[in-house]
């Protein structure tokens, strides 16, 4: 291989395969070690980066999950609160779409939720299991 043509090579390997999407979705991470919350930052069929106080360690198996949704994957990096994730499986390209429709509903979807808790409350209901 030619020096410019190895020169294309090592430009291309860093690329993502993947398009990300630009999310802010709330999410909780599971590992060995314990559990806590995190943000989906963005998200691919491949893999996401979250932003998370847990320490993670990189190839740490875990599992991520957000509204609707969860996926088994591994650690890729770490660093200032952030971390990439690898999936272990790809996610749909329907499991993509159904994110970005929560990210840009959320609010709203959660607003409907605490109004139907609040007549339910009001009707006697809320935290039974009618």
């Amino acid at each position: 291989m030619g020096f410019a043509a190895h020169l294309y090579h090592r430009s291309q390997t860093g690329r993502r395969a993947d398009a990300r999407l630009r999310l802010s979705l709330p999410g909780e991470l599971i590992t060995l070690d314990g559990q806590g919350h995190a943000v989906v930052e963005n998200l691919s069929r491949t893999g996401a980066r979250i932003a998370t106080r847990m320490i993670l360690r990189p190839k740490s198996s875990c599992v991520l999950r957000w509204p609707e949704a969860e996926t088994f994957c591994t650690v890729r990096w770490s660093a200032g609160g952030r971390c990439g994730l690898v999936f272990d499986s790809p996610l749909s390209k329907d499991e993509l779409m159904r994110a970005r429709w929560l990210d840009a509903n959320l609010d709203q979807i959660e607003r409907d939720h605490w109004q139907r808790w609040a007549r339910e409350f009001v009707n006697g209901r809320a935290g039974s299991s009618q």
